[in-house]
């Protein structure tokens, strides 16, 4: 594109959890240049959006703009999507005009194509919300955590790649959480995702475990119902992952001893929901 990645090589950005595997089955591809040489990386990412005008507010947009010429993000429609640009390497407005000229001459050539489509034909795919989550689960319940407010978490999801692959029905994020101080027994916090339709990514999920360099258990486990599923503990979390009826799930929270029971517990009463 420009001199500013000569020495790059673009490839698709890698499905790590939730959000990757969302923004996949939107139909929003996410490229990304990294030179690895270097202590700091002139990385960044262009991101496609198809039909994106249905999608996001104009702030959104609007907070994807060149402030100066030490630009960090941009974005462009073309006439077919939205491209955005980000990057924490700063380049000048001229370089990154050059980028989206490129991208977007491509964008309109061809659309990118979703991956498994999320839908409520797949298992969760009819759970509106966290609180009917909570209803039909009773996580609160399986962690012995009474007192705990449901909500949905929106942490990272700052940027239109991410918003759209939320808002199109691709993920759903929920915390259930204590106020301090928390009562004596209970949990401070659960963290769960929800991603209807994402089975298709569970090999490239679990294989990126797999090869995690920080210390931690990880391990297949039997959860009634599903179709498969891991459990994994490092010194400050643990969660388990699964995967059923085509979709796949998380549930994380921070760790004061072993939750392996807990977690299994709830997983099972989550799997059980249709």
């Amino acid at each position: 594109m420009t001199d500013i990645d000569s020495a790059l090589a673009p490839e698709p950005q890698a499905v790590t959890w939730d959000v990757s595997v969302s923004v996949a089955q939107s139909g929003v591809l996410v490229c990304q240049w990294t030179d690895d040489t270097k202590d700091v990386s002139p990385e960044f990412f262009v991101t496609v959006i198809p039909d994106a005008g249905a999608s996001l507010r104009t702030d959104q947009i609007a907070a994807y703009a060149c402030a100066d010429d030490a630009c960090f993000r941009a974005s462009r429609y073309t006439d077919s999507a939205l491209v955005t640009y980000f990057s924490e390497v700063p380049a000048t407005t001229a370089e990154v005009d050059a980028i989206l000229t490129s991208a977007s001459a491509a964008v309109d050539a061809t659309t990118p194509t979703p991956r498994e489509p999320a839908n409520d034909t797949w298992q969760w795919g009819s759970l509106a919300d966290c609180a009917v989550v909570e209803d039909a689960a009773q996580i609160s319940a399986a962690f012995h955590s009474p007192e705990f407010t449901v909500g949905r978490s929106d942490s990272g999801l700052d940027v239109p790649p991410l918003i759209v692959a939320r808002d199109r029905g691709g993920i759903l994020r929920c915390t259930w959480a204590n106020a301090e101080p928390v009562p004596a027994g209970q949990l401070s916090m659960v963290t769960g995702n929800i991603v209807p339709g994402g089975a298709w990514a569970w090999d490239d999920l679990t294989n990126r475990a797999a090869t995690e360099d920080d210390p931690r258990i990880s391990e297949p486990v039997t959860v009634p119902g599903a179709d498969a599923a891991v459990y994994r503990c490092s010194d400050d979390s643990c969660e388990i992952d699964v995967s059923s009826g085509g979709s796949v799930a998380s549930l994380y929270l921070s760790k004061s001893v072993d939750m392996r029971e807990l977690l299994l517990a709830a997983a099972t009463a989550l799997v059980a929901v249709p």
